[in-house]
């Protein structure tokens, strides 16, 4: 997606309780200190799709109130398509774009929630490559004991069970998106970020020394 003198996307992705949003903000905290321009982002986002994409998400939502899994995750595209035209904008005006989640986790979760898997490839195939994905990898077993341990409610998706097909999924993502590297991110942050600055200094030079 990137060409000189634009910024590059970059995509953290994986299942819940992987630490995403712990290293995105200690991320761009260091692009920042070396004056380097980025955003950070998140799907589902905070506009009208993505608030309705969690609503959804809800563990305790009456019967009534529930959809179809695949009316479920087509919410989570809507979402996107709005996402992505302002990625292209924040990459052409120069900014590296750390972004929670992306068209992953829709393959991920709403296969696991029944839905095709080969048709959600295809229903998100027309979206943006990111220049760079990085698949946080854990067991489903620390990634509940750390979703137990976070302040929030627990959303519909997250239990051990659930987990464990997500994980599967990815997995089958990043044997199939040449874009995808995995992360190892079963211990502290703090052994989890020299392994995303090694792969992004190949994309932003300034981050070799860090290396």
């Amino acid at each position: 997606m990137n060409t000189t003198s634009k910024g590059f996307f970059i995509v953290f992705d994986g299942p819940d309780g992987a630490g995403r949003s712990t290293q995105i903000q200690i991320i761009a905290k260091i692009l920042q200190d070396l004056d380097i321009k980025v955003m950070t982002t998140c799907e589902p986002t905070d506009g009208h799709f993505g608030k309705l994409a969690r609503f959804y998400n809800q563990k305790d939502l009456p019967i009534d109130q529930r959809i179809d899994p695949l009316d479920h995750q087509k919410i989570f595209i809507e979402d996107r398509k709005e996402h992505t035209a302002k990625v292209k904008e924040w990459i052409l005006a120069g900014y590296h774009v750390l972004c929670d989640r992306y068209w992953y986790s829709t393959a991920a979760y709403g296969a696991s929630d029944g839905v095709p898997f080969e048709e959600l490839i295809l229903l998100n195939s027309h979206f943006p490559r990111p220049d760079l994905a990085l698949f946080f990898e854990t067991s489903a077993e620390i990634a509940m004991d750390r979703i137990l341990h976070r302040q929030g409610e627990i959303e519909r998706f997250e239990n051990t069970e659930f987990q464990v097909q997500v994980i599967k999924r990815y997995n089958q993502l990043k044997q199939r998106c040449p874009e995808v590297c995995p992360v190892n991110a079963s211990g502290a942050p703090e052994s989890i970020t020299p392994q995303i600055l090694f792969y992004l200094g190949n994309l932003i030079p300034e981050l070799k020394i860090l290396t």
